[in-house]
């Protein structure tokens, strides 16, 4: 639309052959809309947009260039910082960066990747730049079910800290539109609610009060189904790894651990086919 208001041209170049990553569609392209977007709203009437995908030592990268006024140098380190855009440079000199910037960044953190901004200073255009690692093809996971609507997954985190399943919810809310997300705070509750519909991958912490993570993987792998469910274990201790890989789990993750390497692992576990 702005594209055609301002009587833009737009150049693009593809790299040979598909550049398959795994992420969330409806994710990366609001990251994508927001890098056009940008480069829309701060190009001339009449201007040129460059696009270009290129793929390169295990890594895709997507380029957007625009010809308008370009960011100063000493603005470029904090254009994706949250309480900077907010509050300062990108708001008030550049109107219309805001906060889309910062939160293009935490999606594309979550998936491993990188994304950043080049430019010579004023008057010389801006250049947004993403990268993220590539993967098989075969690894990609599908988006859309037989109907062509979007596949929705559900995620049960059963963890008795309510501090740590907040924030595990946040980080998978930050990188999956299509994510059913619910919690159980023992269990046994796990256990009832895996019963009323089983979801497409449980998140078990193993050191919860009542009955602990080794006993729900055994009781779930006795229910009609259980053993289709992934199970991605959650501990603090290293000796639990090899007893949680024998009662079932899927994978295993120690704490504490970064974000990226927690959301690569989910999307991983969702995308697999059921046992």
């Amino acid at each position: 639309k702005d594209v055609k208001r301002k009587k833009l041209s737009v150049t693009s170049r593809l790299g040979d052959g598909p550049a398959w990553v795994l992420a969330d569609a409806e994710r990366l392209a609001d990251v994508i809309d927001n890098m056009l977007s940008n480069a829309t709203k701060f190009s001339p009437a009449g201007g040129v947009l460059d696009a270009s995908l290129d793929s390169e030592n295990g890594r895709a990268r997507l380029s957007v260039t625009d010809r308008g006024p370009g960011v100063p140098p000493e603005l470029l380190p904090h254009v994706f910082e949250r309480f900077f855009a907010a509050n300062q440079g990108p708001t008030r000199e550049y109107p219309g960066l805001g906060l889309g910037l910062p939160l293009s960044k935490d999606i594309v953190d979550a998936l491993g990747g990188r994304i950043w901004l080049e430019s010579r200073g004023s008057g010389s255009g801006t250049t947004a730049r993403l990268e993220l690692p590539l993967c098989a093809p075969d690894a990609a996971p599908s988006v859309v079910d037989g109907a062509g609507g979007a596949r929705k997954k559900s995620v049960l985190i059963v963890e008795d800290n309510a501090d740590l399943v907040e924030v595990l919810m946040l980080f998978l809310a930050s990188v999956s539109r299509n994510l059913s997300i619910t919690s159980a705070r023992s269990g046994f509750e796990a256990l009832e609610k895996i019963k009323d519909e089983a979801p497409s991958l449980v998140i078990l912490d193993v050191m919860m009060p009542g009955m602990d993570g080794f006993e729900v993987l055994a009781r779930l792998r006795r229910l009609p189904d259980g053993e289709r469910v992934p199970v991605l274990v959650l501990t603090g201790y290293s000796e639990a790894v090899d007893r949680a890989r024998a009662a079932g789990a899927k994978d295993v993750l120690l704490k504490p651990f970064e974000k990226n390497l927690f959301v690569k692992k989910v999307l991983h576990l969702l995308q697999e086919p059921p046992r």
